[in-house]
C-alpha cells in the first residue's frame, strides 16, 4: 500500500504567494510559513526551518513548471517532512538483481533504478511497474537520491518530450560503421586530435555547480542522470563552432565510479561529441580520470568499470 502520508501531484497554489520575492525574503515577511495546495484539494504546511527556504524555492519552481512533486507530511501537523521530485516516464525493462530486488530501466534516464526487496510495498510497486511495462503506460516514479524507487503511480499525463532522445528510446540499428567504404569516408572527414581537444575544452568550460546550474551551464558534476541532454547541448555548441559532431553511446550493465557521487549505483550512458572519426575520438567526462582529455572510444570503453560483454557503441547520426 502506498505511503498514506505521501502526496504526489501538481502544486496549484502557494499561499501567501512568493512570485515577487526571494524565498529568504518570503520567510522574513511571513515567519509562520506557507500553505501549499495540491490538486485534489490537498493542503500541507511548510514551516520555518534550516531547509525551508530551499524547499520553498523548489516548490515554487515545480508549481511554475506544472511538474508533480512528492511530499511526505507529518500526520499531526501536516508539515512537509520530505520533498522529492518524481519522474513521469515509461518502463523499458524490469530485471531481477539477485538478493536486492528489481533493476528498472526507465525512458529518459540512464540511471539504474532499484526497487529494493526490503521495501514494505515491494510487491505492490512491482505489480504497478509490471502492468505499466505490459501496457506501455506512463507512470509517475519517485525515488531516493540513491535511485531506490519508493513510489509508483499511474500517470494520466504523457512524459514530456524534449529536444533530445535518450539512448533507450532509439531503435538499435545505428552501429559504428563496419563496411570498408564507411571507414574510408570517416577517414577523410575526421578531425585532428588538436581540434578534438579544442572542442573538448570548449564544452568543458561550461561546467558548473550542479546545485545551482546557472545558465549557460552543462552540469558535468551531476553523473546520476541526463547524459543525452548534456550530449545534445555539447553537440549544439560544437555545431556553432563549425564542426559536425556525432553522439557516441556505450550501453549495457555499466558502473562508473566517480568522486562526484561515491554511492552512485547507476549504469552509464555517458556521451560526449566527437567528429566522425578515424579512431572515433571521444571527449571523456571529467570525472573519469585525474584530468580531462580527449580519448579514442576503445580507451573510453575500458575506462568504464563493470561494463558487460553485451555493451555496445552506437552512433547517433545527428
Amino acid at each position: 500500500m502506498p505511503n498514506q502520508n505521501a502526496i504526489v501531484g501538481r502544486i496549484v497554489r502557494i499561499d501567501p504567494s512568493v512570485e515577487a520575492m526571494t524565498t529568504a525574503e518570503a520567510f522574513r515577511r511571513y515567519p509562520d510559513g506557507f500553505r501549499v495546495m495540491f490538486e485534489g484539494d490537498q493542503t500541507v504546511q511548510l514551516f520555518p526551518g534550516d531547509r525551508a527556504a530551499g524547499i520553498l524555492q523548489i516548490l515554487e519552481g515545480l508549481r511554475q513548471l506544472r511538474t508533480p512533486a512528492y511530499v511526505e507530511v507529518d500526520p499531526q501537523t501536516r508539515g512537509i517532512a520530505r520533498l522529492l521530485i518524481p519522474l513521469i516516464t515509461r518502463v523499458v525493462s524490469i530485471v531481477e538483481r539477485t538478493g536486492e530486488g528489481m533493476l528498472v530501466e526507465l525512458t529518459n534516464s540512464h540511471a539504474r533504478h532499484l526497487l529494493a526487496r526490503k521495501n514494505p510495498d515491494y510487491a505492490t510497486l512491482l505489480d504497478v511497474l509490471r502492468t505499466a511495462l505490459a501496457q506501455k503506460a506512463p507512470v509517475i516514479v519517485t525515488e531516493t537520491d540513491n535511485h531506490e524507487i519508493i513510489d509508483v503511480r499511474p500517470s494520466s499525463e504523457e512524459p514530456k518530450i524534449s529536444g533530445t532522445v535518450s539512448p533507450v528510446e532509439k531503435k538499435v540499428g545505428r552501429r559504428f560503421p563496419k563496411w570498408w567504404w564507411c571507414r574510408c569516408f570517416c577517414w577523410f572527414r575526421c578531425v585532428s586530435l588538436k581540434t578534438a581537444e579544442q572542442m573538448f575544452n570548449l564544452v568543458s568550460a561550461t561546467t558548473c555547480n550542479p546545485l545551482t546550474v546557472p545558465a549557460p551551464c552543462i552540469p558535468f558534476l551531476y553523473p546520476d542522470d541526463g547524459c543525452w541532454a548534456r550530449a545534445s547541448e555539447m553537440c549544439r555548441l560544437m555545431i556553432v563552432a563549425g564542426v559536425n559532431p556525432r553522439k557516441v553511446w556505450i550501453q549495457g550493465s555499466l558502473l562508473a565510479k566517480t568522486r562526484n557521487n561515491p554511492s552512485l549505483p547507476g549504469s552509464v550512458g555517458l556521451a560526449r561529441c566527437a567528429d566522425s572519426l578515424r579512431e572515433a575520438r571521444l571527449l571523456l567526462p571529467r570525472d573519469h580520470g585525474d584530468r580531462s582529455v580527449a580519448l579514442p572510444i576503445s580507451r573510453f570503453r575500458r575506462s568504464v568499470e563493470g561494463h558487460s560483454e553485451r555493451s555496445q557503441c552506437d552512433i547517433d547520426a545527428k
